[in-house]
């Protein structure tokens, strides 16, 4: 004899089916490391900057401080859901802001990407891992630059302040003070972002007179440390 069900339990089943089909299971991006590049409206930093640059005659040092401001979001031309990010500079800690520049930043499930000057350059790549490499020009035409993993999880301290879940991203390590030295790396800090910064490129002159005399004849170096942070 065929089985029958009755009204009730049909419902109970047709309502449990339909419940299974429209669950959606959100990836936990944070597993991935991607909490060491928060991104979300109205998130804010503020970082002192030095800056010297050079040239064969003088060095012409400079300081002030930078804020930047995820302003909104935005659908990019592949279909991506992008930051936008407003920069602002002072001279002063007490000065008032002004517009510099505006870039822009993506995160996905893999990479997290940032704009700069037009320019695309990945900046982590997930999952998170000591030693993990990636080549930071992927996206642009400037040739392949290795950027590497170091120091995950290790405490860093920045000005006043100790963070204590840290990683340091190497993005080019050429110690060389006869040429050409190019070190560049960036540190960031778990639900912050980047916390310092440090970008020094330098041409020595080489001529017969001054060759490996470290005398340098152009380039610049920037350090910058986070002193500020929050959400408007």
């Amino acid at each position: 004899m065929p089985r029958l069900f009755n009204i009730p339990t049909l419902w109970v089943l047709l309502i449990a089916s339909m419940g299974c089909q429209e669950e959606t299971i959100v990836p936990d991006t944070s597993r991935l490391g991607a909490d060491f590049f928060p991104m979300e409206k109205g998130l804010y930093w503020e970082y002192e900057v030095d800056l010297t640059t050079y040239n064969l005659l003088d060095s012409m040092p400079s300081h002030y401080f930078l804020r930047e401001v995820v302003a909104d979001t935005f659908t990019d031309l592949s279909g991506s859901l992008s930051y936008r990010l407003e920069r602002f500079s002072r001279e002063s800690a007490e000065g008032d802001w002004q517009l510099d520049s505006v870039w822009t930043a993506r995160l996905s499930t893999s990479q997290a990407v940032r704009i700069e000057n037009n320019v695309p350059f990945i900046k982590l790549t997930f999952p998170l891992a000591e030693g993990k490499e990636w080549n930071g020009n992927a996206l642009n035409n400037r040739g392949e630059e290795t950027y590497q993993v170091s120091g995950l999880g290790l405490a860093l301290e920045v000005g006043d302040t100790t963070f204590k879940n840290t990683l340091t991203i190497l993005q080019r390590e050429v110690l060389d003070t006869i040429v050409f030295q190019d070190v560049r790396r960036e540190y960031f800090a778990k639900e912050i972002g980047l916390v310092k910064k440090e970008f020094i490129q330098l041409n020595y002159c080489s001529t017969e007179e001054c060759f490996g005399q470290k005398i340098i004849d152009s380039g610049r170096k920037l350090y910058m440390e986070l002193v500020a942070h929050g959400k408007e």
